[in-house]
């Protein structure tokens, strides 16, 4: 068996989320959550392939597959914030496409959240209104929805008259019509996407003939739809501000930034002093993340640096003293990954 840990962050900023839901498919019942640096860890488990599952506020919750082994078995795992269509544009962006017997429209009536919401076109026996959208997704996530029915009821359970389908990629997610006692309540719906190219479709639609239920409304609505990432933004620029002092200091680069040169980031500095060590002192031009420096400052005073964050490094190491650096958070020591034994 294998000691599983991890670390959570954001996949668009690299932040570490804490307070992470968190279970492992052979364990579902065993929940844990992410510390404030992201870091989890799962009980022993064997080699093979699980689903951990996520969930945290304001992120798209995800299944996301992972492979554990005795030679990998760090997961690191990414979750994205959703963004959401509530409609109130009052109009469909290009990505929307609705077709089939009726249109969907925008309706005031029934909303779930806001002014707006869109519902099914009126249609009669044997025909659909459908309202789709491609999306090409970027990593693991879900789409959420919240929708409400007013159809003829389908009683046995077991053959669906009139109601709400709901798809992906052709195959059918889920069927939706009112309650058994002939409530049409908003209701929350959710299905795991995997990162492609996907196509999720609504579609309202009734069978050949009239049952024995009837509502005059007849028709579906979707409201505040939650989609999964569909693209990778620059992520904001971080800003570390730090105290250097006059004569030698000890130095690195703890974010990924345009311009690494020494006389950039510490125009303080004398001329020609930037040295890294690999058995012997190198004078240097550029500060690379992960290598640690010797600078020489002619005053004391602040040093401020604008760049992405850096969550994740892998740094090689010599026999003997090494100078080294670290990424832009503070890390345990025992997340720190020794694969070799070398540190001592």
């Amino acid at each position: 068996m294998v000691p599983v840990t991890g670390r959570v962050t954001d996949g668009y900023t690299g932040a570490p989320i804490g307070q992470v839901q968190l279970t492992l498919s052979s364990d579902p019942d065993n929940l844990i959550y992410s510390d404030n640096s992201g870091y989890f860890s799962f009980p022993a488990v064997y080699e093979g392939t699980y689903i951990v599952h996520a969930e945290s506020e304001n992120y798209s919750t995800a299944d996301i597959p992972v492979t554990i082994t005795v030679d990998a078995y760090f997961i690191e795992l990414e979750m994205y914030t959703f963004y959401t269509e509530s409609f109130e544009s009052n109009e469909f962006s290009d990505e929307w496409n609705s077709n089939g017997n009726a249109q969907w429209y925008f309706d005031t009536e029934s909303v779930y959240d806001g002014m707006y919401s869109v519902r099914s076109g009126n249609i009669d026996d044997n025909e659909s209104s459908n309202l789709s959208i491609d999306l090409d997704v970027t990593g693991y996530g879900s789409i959420g929805f919240h929708y409400r029915v007013a159809s003829e009821y389908s009683p046995s359970g077991n053959y669906f008259y009139d109601g709400l389908v709901f798809s992906i990629d052709g195959t059918e997610m889920g069927q939706y019509q009112p309650t058994e006692d002939g409530g049409t309540p908003w209701t929350y719906a959710s299905f795991s996407v995997s990162p492609g190219e996907h196509v999720f479709v609504w579609s309202y639609v009734k069978d050949g003939g009239d049952g024995s239920t009837y509502m005059e409304e007849d028709c579906a609505w979707i409201d505040v739809v939650e989609f999964p990432p569909t693209g990778e933004p620059d992520p904001p620029a971080d800003n570390l501000e730090f105290m250097v002092y006059s004569g030698w200091n000890m130095v690195g680069l703890p974010l990924n930034v345009e311009n690494p040169s020494y006389e950039n980031l510490f125009p303080n500095s004398v001329t020609n002093t930037l040295f890294s060590f690999n058995g012997q002192y190198i004078q240097e031009e550029n500060l690379v993340p992960g290598i640690g420096y010797w600078i020489r400052i002619t005053d004391e005073g602040n040093v401020s640096i604008s760049g992405q964050a850096i969550n994740e490094l892998s740094i090689s190491l010599m026999e003997g003293w090494n100078l080294i650096s670290g990424i832009s958070t503070p890390v345990n020591v025992q997340n720190i990954i020794d694969p070799d034994g070398l540190i001592i």
